[in-house]
């Protein structure tokens, strides 16, 4: 398997079956492939000179934990297993392995003391007691081992999902906080939505040879982007090349959002941009965007000649909700047959303008935050976040249109992908970030890029400057003109 591929928990069952039948790789050998292989890890990790403890119950995700218990002690390192489970609940494979622990002398403490074992020297904490079939919260002995376990400063690692997390949506009140996650055949999307992503720490995934043949290519089996792409130049080129971009932002007291935008249109690229805001700003977009032909509009909303001279239309950032503003957006979506990119405002007002949408021609790119995802869908938050994917998919193939939904995770998903893109920091939980954004996926789509390729490499790319500046400044002093003045860095 050569991709990283992201996978709901029934995806991964269904893999798991259609391995062991199609391939005839019993359970027990991929058992065996997912310890061993995570022990390898592990030890090249840590080293063989730390106590590993390990947390087992009677699940199968217990029985890989088993499995990396013993290759540990075949390695020369010193093992323990804590076990809350039932041995009677056993699947055979987990039982076996189990015994085959007891047999080696591994130490296996199951009398519900542990407070001692925990507390000493220079241990790794592995976490392989629940695995990727866990819903609803933890309770009991498990969630007392967890708490525990949570107050210490040990490295922790989770086997394919930290305990307490739901592999579907991510959903946790409590969980093991790992640092490492070694995750089987795919990453889980769960842990990449909601607050997952803080307790799974490093995540890495392990071969457990189920062939790339079977995760095939649609929206329900996602892919994490990490080779940044940029547009194409040429040198024998001129600035109609590089696309011709139309924005439609800004609005009293909120022309940053505006300025924004444009300059890392232009920053990222673009050949020729157009700022259109509303009359009476001129001298602060003038003064501001030397690089940007600005005008303004009226009431009239005179902008057909605009909308046929531009190849992207980008509309929204610091719009505001006016009822000129509400117009426009209406304007521009019946009226343009290009490529729409709607971010901030524009959202909005389109969460109350749905219908706008299924009679629009152009080809759309919404760019909500969850906030304003839930105003489209509207859908309360809390609820969005129990089925966020399944929300959007349904969301896209109403309205035909793509969406790059942005968080510390973000994901961009159309009628046929999903795309993750997990590069950035908190230093782009400002405000403007988003504003910059949309500037840079517009140049890209004005460059020649189709959405797909503008949405995942725009988001990619901010994500990529946003963590070299950190390696100079704090995150919490990053702003969203910091990320501008470093567009085009070559280090990125």
């Amino acid at each position: 398997m050569q991709k990283q591929y992201v996978i709901s928990r029934e995806t991964m069952y269904a893999l798991d079956s259609r391995t062991m039948q199609e391939i005839a790789i019993p359970s027990r050998v991929l058992m065996e492939l997912a310890g061993s292989q995570s022990a390898q890890h592990i030890a090249e990790k840590y080293g063989l000179t730390k106590r590993f403890i390990i947390l087992c119950s009677h699940g199968n995700n217990s029985g890989d934990g088993f499995v990396i218990a013993r290759w540990l002690i075949n390695m020369g390192a010193e093992v323990e297993i804590i076990m809350v489970g039932d041995e009677n609940k056993m699947s055979p494979e987990t039982l076996a392995n189990y015994n085959l622990c007891r047999k080696l002398a591994c130490p296996i403490h199951e009398d519900n003391k542990y407070e001692s074992t925990l507390s000493q020297p220079n241990i790794v904490l592995i976490d392989a007691l629940l695995g990727i079939g866990f819903q609803g919260k933890l309770r009991g002995e498990v969630a007392s081992l967890i708490k525990l376990t949570n107050s210490l400063r040990s490295p922790k690692v989770a086997i394919d999902i930290p305990s307490g997390v739901d592999a579907n949506t991510g959903e946790t009140e409590d969980a093991f906080q790992a640092d490492y996650t070694l995750t089987m055949a795919a990453i889980k999307q769960g842990m990449l939505l909601n607050t997952a992503p803080t307790y799974c720490g490093e995540i890495e995934v392990i071969d457990i040879s189920i062939p790339d043949s079977y995760f095939p290519h649609n929206n329900k089996i996602g892919q994490i982007h990490t080779n940044l792409q940029y547009p194409q130049r040429f040198k024998h080129s001129h600035k109609g090349d590089y696309g011709k971009i139309l924005i439609i932002a800004g609005s009293p007291s909120f022309s940053g959002a505006a300025i924004l935008c444009s300059k890392a249109c232009v920053k990222s690229g673009s050949g020729l941009v157009k700022l259109l805001h509303p009359k009476g700003m001129e001298s602060i977009f003038e003064s501001t965007l030397t690089e940007v032909m600005t005008i303004g509009y009226d009431v009239q909303l005179q902008i057909e000649e605009l909308l046929a001279w531009s190849d992207v239309v980008l509309i929204g950032p610091g719009l505001g909700t006016s009822e000129v503003a509400k117009q426009m957006l209406k304007k521009v979506l019946l009226s343009y047959n290009k490529t729409l990119v709607i971010d901030a405002d524009g959202l909005n007002i389109l969460a109350s303008n749905k219908h706008l949408l299924k009679e629009s021609k152009a080809d759309i790119l919404l760019t909500p935050h969850l906030g304003e995802l839930s105003r489209l869908c509207d859908i309360p938050l809390p609820e969005l976040q129990k089925d966020v994917l399944n929300l959007v998919r349904k969301f896209a193939e109403e309205y035909s249109l793509s969406l790059l939904v942005k968080s510390s995770v973000s994901f961009y998903l159309d009628q046929s992908s999903l795309i993750f893109t997990t590069a950035g920091n908190d230093g782009l939980s400002t405000g403007g970030s988003g504003d910059v954004l949309a500037g840079i996926i517009t140049s890209f789509i004005g460059q020649k890029m189709n959405i797909q390729e503008a949405a995942v490499n725009g988001s990619l790319y901010l994500g990529r400057i946003a963590e070299l500046l950190a390696k100079a400044k704090r995150t919490f002093s990053l702003t969203p003109s910091a990320i501008i003045d470093n567009i085009g860095r070559p280090e990125i």
